[in-house]
């Protein structure tokens, strides 16, 4: 927040009403909220976003033809199950920062400036996704997520 105080350096030879008025300059510019210039990321993600679709489309369909073909017993159960959690493993982080660039691409200003951190959320998220893997990452991003009200804010890293 950008504040004028010079204005009270300047009021000593101004009459009465021109110091109120500066004085209710410096309450308004104290009151409204702080603008954030919201930064857009330059990055083409729909490559990204088509891989992962494609790779959800291949690995859904061998599912599906592998209990069409096959008795629905435990064997395919535990493929089912195998075979998500190494999707889980090998794509998440990348759906994850997908995820959140185009939300700082497409979300609106109002939304975006609205964080009282620096960096914003968002790219702490992304940060520290890239920085301490996809569980720790992420608990550290929510963690900061709800911590981001008013008394809080200020800068903080990953």
């Amino acid at each position: 927040m950008r504040c004028q105080y010079s204005v009270y350096e300047e009021t000593e030879d101004k009459t009465l009403e021109e110091a109120l008025a500066h004085e209710k300059i410096i309450l308004q510019q104290i009151t409204e909220p702080p603008s954030r210039i919201v930064v857009r990321p330059k990055v083409s993600v729909w490559k990204d976003v088509q891989k992962i679709l494609l790779s959800l489309m291949i690995f859904f369909s061998v599912v599906i033809l592998t209990g069409k073909y096959l008795f629905f017993g435990g064997w395919f159960l535990l493929f089912c199950f195998c075979g998500g959690l190494l999707y889980c493993k090998l794509f998440m982080k990348k759906i994850i920062i997908t995820m959140i660039i185009l939300y700082q691409k497409y979300a609106p200003e109002d939304v975006r400036g609205a964080c009282l951190f620096e960096p914003c959320c968002s790219e702490y998220m992304r940060i520290s996704l890239e920085k301490y893997g996809t569980a720790r990452g992420l608990i550290r991003g929510l963690k900061r997520l709800s911590r981001c009200r008013y008394p809080n804010g200020g800068i903080d890293e990953p």
